[in-house]
């Protein structure tokens, strides 16, 4: 039976309009209750979910910089242009919502539409007062939030919450806002729905009303008691649901409105228990995906750590084979390198037993043709795959039977591909896009350890090439010197210093022909310290102690080796000194020589320069001469020359 038959029925029997009135007026206060109930439930539901997204926002940006010191986060330009940075800047909120960046001065620096980047927000102060002073309030660095109205293009207004938290070590802001209708709308549908019944109930009441004269208080009062009952419960079954008690409503057994509204309550609770559910599952997706990437991320720098310092290759790789295996859950990783040629993909480390046999049995894959190793090597781009045995680029090893999902990034330095990072695992679906985007910092950064590797050996090389060509001119010279000056050396004693002469200590001998120090055969009186140039003995010293002082200390050798380094280094110096001032004489005097010999075109005189010129600068007894148009062989007997003495000079000149 209706609730329309049921007022009609006592109406009639017994009138009771005052318990009517009272009754409808609990309904209305019961039906305000429940959809006040249920709109502050989903508002305060979609302010936690906009907090938390900024929240999410910042950590990501906070992450980001972290992991990358060589980002300024104070630097404009490079904020700006960086485009990963951007995606985590700007992110969805609900279904129209969005994260927003700026900095301390209200300036925007990341916007999902790029004509507001670059504005000054204070700008909207008196167009958007509400807005501004939620902005405000988070520029000395606080969190921020509230509610702000917002016109549309075609001029309606609707409310917006805005939250605002700082992005720590920055002076970055991230703000996160949405339209709040769009996580009322289920409790403005039942509002709507509540408006129908009570309009519907107030109508069939004025009804009643018109024709009940007198009503029963007693009778009356019974039947609202019986009728607000439902309601009543219906208010507080509401806030338990606002509270997070999704299982607190149940359908009534009525066939009557309130079993209508009491359905349509219900209803209204599950589809918002599935929203609320798919945005915490949605939190929590995200927040799994964010610890797993932070841990690729920190796994990241703790390898590259490892690695930047280390410079011989070999051991290189076994650092990096060793750090990568215990830091990341891979069952088999190896460091492909290209050869000299470009064609091959050698295999230059690797993890794991198999592995270890491929490199031992040589592997290598020819670029851009054999497995999926040769198409990274030769196009440049990372590839993952998900199931091996459905990928028609992997090539099946027996040695490698057990894996199941492999990724292999490219290795660049300096803008070239140099050889390839190949991670394998014993499951499918291992890898995803993610993780390549997030492990192919790591292949960078190992490219370039091994880049700077490269060159510090062939520096290394190069350095050992010049050091051998240079000590060996050094030693040419050093045995051009002491032949012509044989007698180079002094002596220092009690009496002061004097050229050393030709006296030579056997100790002396052994000592220039071994390069090691020699004590003398009196033991302690004694000892013979070479002295060497680029690793080469060019002289030796020769130092004296009385024999009651008692035997040369280690202490003493050290510093007589010291003394002995740095004499010879001293030496050299002076040597470099004397070729650099024999060679600018040389050039001096070659200039003036050229200089006098073009003071005329003379041919004559010319000649007759060049013989008086070179034989003052050579300091020559005699200098001749000759321009011949035939060989010596072919010259005529008896005087008779075969080309004539144009010019010579043995202290007087003579004309031809």
């Amino acid at each position: 039976m209706s609730i329309r038959t049921r007022l009609v029925l006592v109406m009639l029997l017994v009138g009771v309009l005052p318990t009517l009135i009272a009754g409808f007026v609990a309904t209305d206060q019961m039906q305000d209750l429940a959809i006040q109930s249920s709109q502050t439930a989903l508002e305060e539901l979609a302010k936690a979910s906009i907090r938390s997204k900024a929240l999410v926002a910042a950590h990501q940006i906070q992450s980001y910089l972290s992991l990358h010191p060589e980002i300024d986060p104070y630097d404009v330009a490079a904020l700006e242009t960086n485009h990963d940075l951007a995606i985590l800047a700007i992110q969805p909120v609900g279904q129209t919502g969005y994260t927003a960046v700026f900095d301390a001065e209200g300036i925007t620096r990341f916007h999902v539409n790029p004509e507001i980047v670059g504005v000054d927000l204070s700008t909207m102060a008196d167009t958007l007062p509400e807005f501004w002073a939620i902005l405000s309030a988070s520029l000395d660095g606080s969190t921020s939030e509230g509610y702000y109205d917002w016109r549309e293009a075609d001029g309606s207004i609707r409310r917006k919450f805005m939250a605002i938290t700082l992005v720590e070590g920055t002076s970055l802001r991230v703000a996160a806002t949405t339209y709040m209708d769009e996580f009322t709308r289920p409790a403005q549908a039942m509002t709507a729905e509540l408006e129908r019944l009570s309009a519907l109930a107030y109508r069939r009441f004025n009804l009643f009303v018109a024709v009940v004269a007198l009503v029963s208080l007693g009778v009356g009062l019974i039947f609202g008691i019986r009728l607000i009952a439902p309601l009543r419960e219906m208010a507080a079954t509401a806030t338990r649901v606002a509270q997070g008690e999704w299982d607190a409503i149940r359908p009534f057994p009525r066939r009557d409105e309130l079993g209508a509204l009491n359905r349509a309550f219900h209803s209204m609770t599950l589809r918002l228990k599935e929203m609320v559910q798919g945005l915490e599952q949605e939190v929590a997706a995200r927040t799994m995906d964010l610890e797993r990437r932070s841990r690729y991320l920190e796994a990241t720098a703790k390898v590259a750590r490892d690695t930047t310092l280390l410079l011989d290759l070999e051991t290189l790789f076994s650092r990096i084979t060793a750090s990568i295996s215990e830091q990341f859950d891979f069952h088999r990783i190896g460091i492909f390198l290209l050869d000299s040629s470009g064609e091959w993909a050698v295999l230059r480390a690797a993890s794991g037993e198999g592995g270890r046999r491929a490199l031992a049995g040589g592997l290598r894959l020819r670029v851009g043709r054999e497995g999926i190793v040769g198409y990274v090597t030769g196009t440049g781009e990372p590839y993952f795959a998900p199931d091996v045995s459905e990928d028609p680029l992997f090539i099946y090893d027996p040695g490698l039977a057990d894996t199941r999902s492999e990724m292999v990034l490219p290795l660049r330095a300096r803008g070239e591909i140099i050889g390839a990072l190949d991670a394998q695992s014993t499951e499918t679906e291992a890898f995803n896009e993610e993780d390549v985007a997030v492990l192919q910092t790591l292949a960078d950064q190992i490219a370039m350890a091994i880049s700077n590797a490269r060159l510090f050996q062939h520096a290394q090389k190069s350095l050992e090439t010049e050091r051998l060509a240079y000590g060996k001119l050094s030693r040419e010279a050093w045995a051009g010197l002491l032949q012509t000056r044989l007698d180079l050396g002094f002596a220092r004693d009690e009496r002061g210093i004097s050229p050393a002469g030709d006296k030579w200590g056997p100790e002396m001998e052994t000592a220039l022909q071994t390069g090691r120090t020699v004590p003398g055969k009196d033991g302690a009186a004694s000892l013979a310290q070479p002295i060497k140039v680029r690793g080469h003995v060019v002289g030796v010293i020769d130092a004296q102690k009385p024999k009651e002082s008692g035997e040369w200390s280690p202490e003493q050798i050290a510093l007589l080796e010291t003394l002995s380094d740095q004499l010879g280094a001293a030496l050299e110096s002076a040597r470099l000194y004397q070729d650099t001032q024999r060679r600018a004489a040389r050039e001096r005097l070659t200039s003036e020589v050229t200089a006098r010999m073009r003071e005329t075109l003379d041919m004559d005189t010319v000649l007759k320069t060049a013989a008086q010129e070179v034989r003052q600068a050579l300091g020559l007894p005699k200098v001749v001469i000759r321009l011949c148009g035939s060989p010596p062989s072919s010259r005529t007997a008896g005087g008779v020359r075969g080309g004539d003495e144009l010019a010579r000079s043995d202290g007087e000149e003579r004309s031809v």
